[in-house]
């Protein structure tokens, strides 16, 4: 059981409780911690449009992180330290429904959350999403195809995070400006953590490595959460991206009753500011 389909209750991992309901054929409700949400998933069968076991660890493991907290609150300072200290920016690779992204921009209320994902319907599915909790205006979804470059400039210039100076690639914060280089990876990336759940394969993996040291600053963190899955490449993938900066693996469990399903828990930290140049 990796896609939830129609299961519910309660999900344990990291020493959290997730809550998952029914509460009609395509929306369901989330519980963790003093968080509430609740998701509309796809009427298609389409491969990101359910719940995956990932997603709920992931929400799990934002509860329990006491590095992003601090990074939290190091935006919510005051005067001074407050000007000097930038919000939390996070985004969401391989969203499918925006779980991850929506439990973190609902968890940290001073974040700037951007979810992404290939699937046009599944960007619509999480704005809905996105709307539903009530977290517009600081939180908002994009299509990415990690390999298409250009595309994913052409969507941020048009996106609600621009303003007059856009399409020239300078992203409007307020007073904030920041230039942004993302297809020819000359300087880092914007965000300072990155979330991805079951979406690293063989297939995709040095183009997710691409689209994580384009959107990584150094210094910023990337979670991922992924199965062990056969033949996959997983472990060769890490070991490519190991290269940019410092990371740490580990193996976990997400109960749910009698059932026990073991996941992939990475964190990398981004040291290095070369960039990556993906390989036809």
């Amino acid at each position: 059981m990796q896609a939830l389909s129609d299961a519910v209750g309660s999900f344990t991992a990291f020493g959290q409780t997730v809550v998952l309901e029914r509460l009609s054929p395509l929306i369901r409700s989330i519980h963790c911690s003093d968080q509430a949400l609740s998701i509309t998933e796809s009427l298609t069968e389409h491969i990101g449009g359910s719940l995956w076991l990932s997603s709920l660890a992931m929400c799990c493991w934002l509860t329990s992180s006491d590095d992003l907290v601090q990074l939290h609150l190091e935006g919510q300072g005051k005067g001074e330290e407050k000007a000097a200290a930038s919000s939390l920016r996070i985004l969401e690779l391989g969203a499918g429904l925006g779980l991850p992204g929506l439990f973190a921009s609902a968890r940290f209320p001073n974040a700037e959350v951007r979810i992404t994902d290939g699937a046009k319907e599944l960007v619509d599915l999480c704005n809905v999403n996105i709307e539903s909790n009530h977290l517009t205006g600081r939180t908002g979804a994009t299509p990415l195809e990690w390999g298409d470059f250009e595309g994913w400039y052409e969507a941020w210039s048009k996106s609600w995070l621009y303003g007059e100076g856009g399409a020239n690639g300078v992203l409007n914060h307020g007073d904030n400006h920041h230039q942004v280089d993302y297809f020819h990876g000359d300087s880092p990336g914007y965000y300072d953590v990155i979330l991805g759940c079951d979406c690293v394969y063989r297939s995709n993996g040095r183009s997710f490595i691409a689209a994580v040291m384009a959107n990584l600053n150094v210094g910023g963190k990337l979670v991922l959460i992924n199965p062990r899955r056969d033949n996959s490449g997983i472990d060769t993938i890490l070991y490519e991206l190991a290269q940019y900066g410092d990371m740490e693996i580990k193996d976990f469990a997400i109960e749910f009753g009698s059932f026990k399903k073991w996941l992939l828990l990475v964190q990398f930290t981004r040291t290095a500011p070369t960039s990556f140049t993906p390989s036809n």
